[in-house]
């Protein structure tokens, strides 16, 4: 299992390297977009092939990645790097829209999927998707995953409709963290000490990591 995951994920970044190699930023984040499609599926999903009030956990934006955090950073942890340095202000340049960007929201609550489903769009009951005080949403960069914390189910149906756009409360910019942690198919590894630092809760988060490091590294203005 182990040795198919490596290959699968040496066949992906074949892949990016090549849309790296032609400067295709727009194919690199559509890459991504591919890469996490399943695990928003699977959080979309899981709740409605358990007995019910039995759904899955939500995704923290934080612990999702695993042991990525405890890792020596400079002068402490990651994690104490990323609170203190990779904050970035929210502007409309942030804003995400739930038609086309990598949005993952948990369906969890019996009632809520009953009150939402079919009930949000355009032309239904409830009115079309509009973000309220509920909608509580962190965006990765480079990444642009969006975490979602709170109003799970009327964004999943906001995404299943193609319509809305979300305002995060936080944006964090990881650049320097992929600059110093790799994904090797497996596990997070420290680039300048070889020390592994576990893996992420989906083998995707590290290969959508992988995928942004080459993002990084384009010159700028590369565009596709």
């Amino acid at each position: 299992m182990l040795d198919s995951r490596i290959a699968a994920f040496e066949h992906l970044m074949d892949w990016a390297n090549t849309l790296s190699a032609e400067h295709n930023r727009r194919g690199l984040e559509d890459l991504i977009k591919i890469v996490l499609r399943p695990v928003q599926a699977i959080h979309l999903r899981d709740a409605l092939l358990r007995p019910r009030h039995a759904g899955p956990q939500s995704l923290h934006w934080m612990s999702s990645l695993g042991g990525l955090w405890d890792g020596h950073a400079e002068n402490g942890t990651w994690a104490a790097f990323l609170l203190k340095n990779c904050r970035r202000p929210v502007d409309q340049s942030s804003s995400i829209r739930l038609a086309s960007d990598m949005v993952i929201p948990t369906l969890w609550s019996e009632s809520s999927i009953l009150n939402s489903l079919g009930m949000i769009g355009e032309g239904r009951e409830l009115g079309a998707f509009v973000q309220d005080p509920n909608h509580s949403v962190t965006l990765m960069q480079p990444l642009n995953i969006a975490w979602v914390n709170g109003g799970n189910h009327s964004i999943a149906q906001g995404i299943l409709g193609g319509e809305g756009v979300l305002v995060p409360d936080d944006v964090y910019d990881v650049t320097e963290i992929i600059r110093g942690v790799r994904f090797d198919g497996e596990c997070w590894v420290c680039r300048k000490t070889g020390d592994k630092y576990g893996s992420p809760i989906y083998v995707e988060f590290g290969w959508a990591w992988e995928i942004a490091r080459l993002l990084v590294d384009l010159p700028r203005g590369s565009t596709g």
